[in-house]
Formats: structure tokens, C-alpha cells, sequence
């Protein structure tokens, strides 16, 4: 039985080892000129701030919830509630951010992430927050449908051009 919990200074380490492999998942589906960067700086300062809202869990601002299956942490979701910006043309105030989910490949298909956005949902309706944001990479189109499903609709797209392919 899947079990969702809050995470404990025993769960460390198998939260910093999902959010590497939401990053390794994150790169496998990247095209390949987005990969042009150090990725051994990319790994050093995602796993910096994995441990600094790792931290702040216990906070009023930051939620994090680990799906568990036979002892072993299947999935996780981190979410926040920050204050908009004033200049921020679609809405200030109190908003918020489920920032990452994540679940293993294997444990994919049995409800896992609907489970932990429904507590992050929750969590943020009773932070009392006017507006709840996620991201998702265009080509992460079963999450997409996912999101749509619970009600989110897009609002922006992120447009890149790359100019250089000699690093």
C-alpha cells in the first residue's frame, strides 16, 4: 500500500536521491541542444537547493510530502506559497507553487501523483493562497494532460533560441 508522509531527517537522502532522478528524467527528454551546459554544476547546485527546501520543510511556506511503497520513497511533491511581485501583470498577492513532483518510472500508472498534488492542492487551499502555479516542460505531455485534468490551464510559454553549438 502506498503511504504519503511528511518527510523526516531519516528520508534525506531518498529525497535528494528522486529529486537526481527527476533531473536525469528531465535530461533524457531534453533535446539535445539544450544539454550544453556543465552538468556536474547543474547536479552540485540542484542538489543544493534540494537540501536548502529539504531544511525549511518544517516552515510555514514549504510543503513536502514523499510517497512511500515497501519502505522505499517512490515519489515526492514540494510545493510554496511566495508573495507575487507588484509589477506582476496577471496577479499579485499570495500565490502558490507546486515546484516539483516527481515518481518513479517503475511506480507510474497507479494514482501515485494525483495523490500527492491532491495534498499539495490542499496544503496551498488552506495557506490561503489567490492563485496555484506549476511548470512543465512541453514535451512532458502525459503530465500536461494530468495537470488540465486537475483544473490547471496554460498560461505562458517559455520561446528559446540557441546561438551557439560550440560549447
Amino acid at each position: 500500500m502506498i503511504e504519503l508522509k511528511s518527510a523526516t531527517n531519516e528520508d534525506e537522502d531518498q529525497f535528494l536521491k528522486l529529486v537526481l532522478k527527476l533531473s536525469e528524467f528531465n535530461r533524457q527528454n531534453h533535446k539535445e541542444q539544450n544539454k550544453y551546459d556543465y552538468y556536474e554544476l547543474v547536479i552540485s547546485e540542484i542538489q543544493r537547493r534540494a537540501k536548502e527546501k529539504f531544511l525549511q520543510r518544517h516552515t510555514q511556506s514549504v510543503f513536502l510530502r514523499l510517497a512511500i511503497l515497501d519502505g522505499e520513497a517512490i515519489g515526492y511533491v514540494l510545493a510554496e506559497t511566495y508573495n507575487e511581485q507588484a509589477f506582476a501583470d496577471n496577479g499579485t498577492g499570495k500565490m502558490g507553487l507546486i515546484d516539483e513532483i516527481f515518481v518513479l518510472e517503475k511506480t507510474r500508472g497507479l494514482g501515485v501523483g494525483k495523490k500527492l498534488m491532491d495534498e499539495a492542492i490542499k496544503w496551498l487551499e488552506s495557506k490561503k493562497v489567490k492563485k496555484m502555479k506549476l511548470h512543465a516542460y512541453t514535451w512532458n505531455e502525459k503530465a500536461i494532460q494530468v495537470y488540465e485534468k486537475m483544473g490547471f490551464t496554460p498560461y505562458a510559454i517559455s520561446l528559446e533560441k540557441h546561438v551557439r553549438t560550440d560549447h
